[in-house]
């Protein structure tokens, strides 16, 4: 009898579960809706293969057309750098031995033995045309019509623009020639860089050397450079101390005494 018993109420729980089940399916339940197993825990039912399919194809369509999009966006502005340029200075950085010792130093191209270049840039049936010359010391270089190629990254450490930037083609396979090495870039619609790399030895020791030549060129219609020698100042300070006067004297920086006396001998050496 106690058998019976078991059996029948296991008959009605199959039963109930079919109807229940049956309630579901006619109400358009989804398959993936969250259910409980037998021990409480909930598990999720798999979507069927051709939804779970057709999601990822096209999530990953969408992304990849996305990357797309994004790096012709990047290389878009390239157009911006036509036009004639004039170099205004050069900034040489570079770090050497095993601690990489960082110096540094800037100069303008109205300083003696200064550097002097102009550059035009134009665009010819999709290609980027440079006629470019740069006068150094006791050295003149002149390419007319040297084609750029366009390269995507950076051209240098820490460069405002690391979207894309610019190379001569080298028609006369002369690899020895300063200039060739130059990538030009934009970092904003007024400032075109050239940038020169080197590097020797091995990281790490104390023959390790790298260097970076950066030359930095103003629109030929730019305003500032009629102000020249003021260009040359990134920073005006104005001091009234002479603490605050030895601690501001640094590379193209202006600074502005107001009226007072500075009596040097008076600051102590750990104040500097």
């Amino acid at each position: 009898m106690k058998r019976n018993i078991i059996n029948n109420k296991t008959k009605k729980g199959l039963l109930v579960s079919l109807i229940f089940a049956t309630l579901l399916a006619g109400c358009g339940a989804p398959a993936q809706n969250d259910v409980k197993d037998e021990t409480g825990s909930e598990s999720v039912t798999e979507s069927s293969e051709d939804t779970t399919d057709s999601g990822e194809v096209e999530n990953t369509e969408n992304e990849s057309e996305d990357s797309n999009k994004m790096s012709v966006s990047k290389l878009s502005d390239v157009k911006d750098v036509c036009g004639d340029w004039e170099m205004v200075y050069s900034e040489y950085r570079s770090k050497y031995g095993i601690q990489e010792t960082e110096y540094d130093y800037v100069t303008m191209c109205d300083d003696e033995y200064g550097i002097t270049s102009v550059m035009k840039i134009s665009e010819k049936e999709g290609k980027y045309i440079a006629d470019y010359k740069c006068q150094m010391y006791e050295s003149d270089r002149r390419y007319f019509g040297n084609e750029l190629k366009v390269e995507e990254g950076s051209a240098y450490t820490d460069c405002e623009n690391s979207s894309w930037y610019l190379t001569f083609t080298d028609p006369f396979g002369n690899e020895d020639d300063y200039s060739m090495n130059n990538r030009f870039t934009l970092i904003d619609d007024k400032t075109l860089v050239g940038a020169v790399l080197y590097e020797s030895g091995k990281k790490g020791t104390e023959d390790y050397y790298s260097s970076v030549e950066l030359s930095f060129y103003y629109r030929a219609d730019d305003p500032r450079l009629k102000d020249k020698e003021n260009l040359r100042y990134f920073e005006t300070v104005k001091v009234s101390d002479t603490v605050s006067l030895l601690n501001s004297l640094k590379n193209n920086t202006k600074v502005v005494l107001t009226s007072g006396k500075y009596d040097l001998s008076t600051v102590d050496e750990s104040q500097i």
